[in-house]
């Protein structure tokens, strides 16, 4: 209810509004729904980082740094075991939800989850298997064994859940979407963690968060039935050999953005102990700040692309994704101040051995700040049909980011790491702006257009 209520005032507030009496359909809806993701993406984050600060006090930057490397491996093996049908889900449910063929919506949606389980559940056996070898071949720390297999455990209803909130987000049921996937894990987990903490250390941190996606899972179910009545109580169809034509190349995408997203991570746990990596992840998690608006419009984002260019309308698919990428930067810009003047301090609230990553938290906030900047040119490439040009820009930026992490990390610690990073997501970006202008002809940078055609 107060979900609802909030939606609901936002809406009556956004419409009496004389700028927004204004827009057009699709803007209108594109603020509605980014507002309510981005203050939903607002409370997952204070309450992320309400449990990060507690546990950070509870077990020191080590500990810290045992569970972001856990955490890595976990959902580098959930994002392998979901088949990229995370990434279709969205696309084929915003398509067909469009023309309101819900018996193709919800054969996907059965078909993605029945895959996804089984195959999640292998991958989670071997995580048991390999934990232990991993822990002491890989990144020499012998206690990363008992949370990797601990978390392993938490695979199938985290992923469960993942599924359905993708399906919810190609409804367009943004609240709920976010709330299964972001707020409701915290707000289970958040008192859970906190006290197994304080009785258990890292163990118990773990296990806090393992029993709070079961709960999730539990609850998941009234909240779907009531939000997806059209397709509830239905099996439906759908051709197997597209959905896995279509997911396979997004697979590799969303590796290689995992990879991207937690190879500094990874190669420093490999190089530096994990007090170093548990500082780094600190200063990852404030500087990832700055980009959440655009995790928030994306969440919108991709179900208005894939609607808009199965309507065939590309002259309101440029003007969405331009207008997308201002709302970004005007959102983003204040953040990245307050990091800027404020960073030290922030870091300081996590114990005093964190302040010394202040630089490298600029370092972060900046390349995530230029993310902002850019837009939504890979789900602009994977809603048009595309997702063959976004895994390979994908690929070769990961590629990169690997190459920089080993090349600067032993040399220069958590500053390369973050270096390293930063020039992955800013290579990515130019690579996806250029493809976006010549395959669909669509300028994702708020810049005029004469300046682009006096270019070519």
């Amino acid at each position: 209810m107060l979900f609802l209520r909030l939606r609901d005032d936002i809406t009556g507030f956004i419409y009496n509004i004389p700028y927004f009496k204004k827009l057009d359909i699709h803007r209108l809806e594109a603020v509605q729904g980014t507002s309510v993701a981005f203050l939903l993406k607002i409370l997952s984050s204070v309450l992320g980082l309400v449990t990060s600060i507690i546990v950070a006090r509870l077990i020191g930057a080590g500990g810290v740094g045992i569970i972001a490397l856990s955490s890595i491996i976990i959902s580098a093996a959930s994002t392998a075991g979901r088949f990229g049908l995370d990434n279709s889900l969205v696309r084929f449910v915003g398509e067909y939800a469009s023309r309101n063929d819900w018996n193709r919506v919800a054969g996907v949606y059965s078909l993605s989850v029945r895959t996804c389980t089984l195959s999640l559940l292998l991958v989670a056996g071997f995580i048991m298997v390999a934990a232990e070898p991993l822990a002491e071949h890989v990144f020499h720390k012998p206690g990363l064994a008992l949370p990797l297999r601990l978390m392993a455990l938490g695979m199938v209803p985290t992923g469960i859940v993942f599924i359905r909130g993708e399906v919810l987000r190609g409804l367009k049921r943004i609240r709920e979407s976010i709330s299964l996937q972001l707020i409701l894990p915290q707000i289970f987990s958040l008192p859970l963690v906190v006290v197994l903490a304080y009785l258990w250390g890292v163990t118990g941190a773990v296990v806090g968060t393992v029993i709070g996606s079961v709960i999730v899972l539990v609850y998941s179910f009234s909240i779907w039935n009531t939000a997806v009545p059209q397709i509830a109580a239905i099996r439906g169809e759908f051709d197997r050999a597209k959905l896995f034509r279509s997911s396979f190349p997004l697979l590799l995408v969303s590796m290689m953005h995992m990879i991207m997203a937690s190879a500094d991570t990874a190669i420093l746990g490999i190089f530096n102990g994990s007090e170093s990596v548990g500082i780094y992840s600190i200063a990852l998690k404030i500087g990832s700040l700055t980009n959440f608006i655009l995790l928030a419009i994306n969440t919108i984002a991709a179900p208005k692309f894939a609607a808009l260019y199965g309507q065939g309308d590309v002259l309101a698919l440029e003007d969405l994704g331009r207008y997308f990428t201002k709302m970004g930067i005007v959102v983003a810009l204040p953040i990245f101040l307050v990091i800027i003047l404020a960073g030290r301090m922030i870091l300081g609230f996590f114990g005093s051995e964190f302040t010394g990553a202040y630089s490298v938290l600029l370092i972060l906030a900046a390349a995530q700040m230029a993310n902002v900047s850019f837009g939504s040119v890979g789900y602009l490439l994977a809603m048009t049909g595309h997702e063959i040009v976004v895994r390979n820009i994908t690929m070769i930026s990961a590629v990169s980011n690997i190459g920089l992490n080993f090349i600067l990390i032993p040399v220069y610690g958590i500053t390369g790491a973050a270096a390293a990073s930063a020039v992955s997501i800013v290579l990515f970006n130019i690579l996806g702006v250029v493809m976006v202008y010549r395959k669909l002809s669509i300028l994702t940078i708020p810049i005029p257009r004469r300046y682009v055609k006096n270019a070519d």
